[in-house]
């Protein structure tokens, strides 16, 4: 969800005007208010014409509003790495974007956008990037965008009060970066894969009922 700033008429003279209005109750209410006012529709009272509480309340509902979306994102975070704790698993995916350092992929599977860093043992950058075809070159071996990649997911528990998601390269197997596949946790994919599976059927009953 994009951020939607609220401002008062006269921060409008020092910015471009929006249309668009955030759909929090207490902002549409002002802003109701103020255009039936304006069109003679409803009288106005003393706070809806003062500019000092009006940019109090704008700005009340800005900080709202941006601690909403943190709130949202580290929500996103904890359930995923809660869904994915101790589950190595291998996951097909594909490159949506390549970067100077890194390339980003994108798994279909769980609808997840994560961040394969290409660093060395040691932390080095690693890659020839070349910006004009957006592709990175390691040991002679080129990754375009849009190509298919195995990577292997997991989170990394070292640090325990920032806890992430981490990938390593499986296919297009890359010497001294690439790791190798597992197979350890199928069981345990396909048993998330029934209850899926058997969650949909249990709404599509419902729903026809």
């Amino acid at each position: 969800m994009s951020m939607v700033l609220i401002y008062t008429i006269d921060e409008l003279k020092r910015k471009v005007f929006m249309t668009q209005f955030d759909p929090t109750t207490k902002s549409s209410y002002v802003y109701y208010k103020l255009l039936a006012a304006g069109i003679s529709a409803d009288a106005t009272f003393p706070d809806l014409l003062n500019k000092r509480v009006l940019q109090q309340i704008c700005n009340n509902l800005n900080y709202r509003h941006r601690m909403a979306q943190y709130a949202a994102r580290a929500s996103v975070d904890l359930h995923t790495q809660l869904f994915f704790k101790n589950m190595n698993t291998n996951q097909d995916g594909h490159v949506f974007a390549v970067r100077k350092n890194a390339l980003q992929i994108l798994l279909p599977r769980y609808g997840l956008e994560t961040t394969l860093f290409l660093r060395d043992k040691d932390g080095k950058s690693m890659g020839d990037y070349n910006e004009e075809e957006a592709t990175q070159t390691i040991n002679n071996l080129t990754i375009h965008m849009f190509d298919p990649v195995t990577v292997q997911i997991s989170v990394d528990s070292n640090n325990v009060q920032r806890q992430r998601i981490q990938i390593h390269l499986v296919k297009p197997f890359i010497d001294g970066f690439s790791v190798s596949p597992i197979v350890k946790n199928k069981t345990a994919l396909e048993e998330v894969d029934n209850t899926m599976t058997t969650s949909v059927k249990r709404l599509k009953v419902k729903s026809s009922k």
